[in-house]
């Protein structure tokens, strides 16, 4: 008997909801009989949040002698987990298949989903170089655009000695 109600504390469960609205985020769970837990407390770790889709494995742990507290620990959704990562490398990820990749070599990639994008609330300050294998864009226009503005522009030529009414300059990059 002692040895059921052990194997009953710590079970992988299945997670069917999330309540994210709580200090701590609640989740329904359904365990290894079937049966269902509401208001498991989901902790996490400090500096991370996240919302596990339905059907992520958690950790199950029942405590007291009627089991009148219930935790989880980790949620895991198979489907979408960052695989084959190097010795010493971590990942941020979400459902739709965007992450944030920190390699072992220190650098940090941003990856959007599909056709997401990375979005800055706020300034964004580069002390560094900025490299783009597409073209640079703001609110008057982009890079490609301003090049070939100044490659085809001409001046009226005024000031040379040879001189010539209504004549103009080449183009500085032809």
């Amino acid at each position: 008997m002692l040895a059921k109600f052990l194997r009953g504390m710590i079970f992988i469960g299945v997670l069917e909801a999330v309540n994210d609205s709580t200090g701590v985020q609640e989740i329904q769970v359904k365990g290894l009989a079937g049966e269902v837990l509401s208001k498991v407390l989901r902790y996490q770790q400090f500096g991370f949040s996240s919302n596990p889709p339905a059907g992520s494995e958690v950790v199950v742990i029942r405590l007291g002698l009627d089991g009148e507290i219930t935790i989880a620990l980790g949620a895991d959704h198979r489907a979408s987990r960052v695989r084959n990562l190097a010795s010493g490398e971590s990942a941020q990820y979400g459902q739709a298949g965007q992450k944030v990749l920190c390699d072992a070599a220190g650098n940090i990639h941003l990856y959007p989903a599909g056709s997401g994008k990375v979005i800055s609330h706020g300034d964004l300050e580069v002390q560094g170089d900025v490299t783009a294998s597409g073209d640079v864009s703001d609110g008057a226009g982009t890079m490609a655009q301003i090049r070939t503005t100044h490659s085809l522009h001409t001046h009226p030529e005024n000031a040379s000695p040879t001189y010539t009414q209504n004549a103009t300059t080449g183009v500085p990059n032809p």
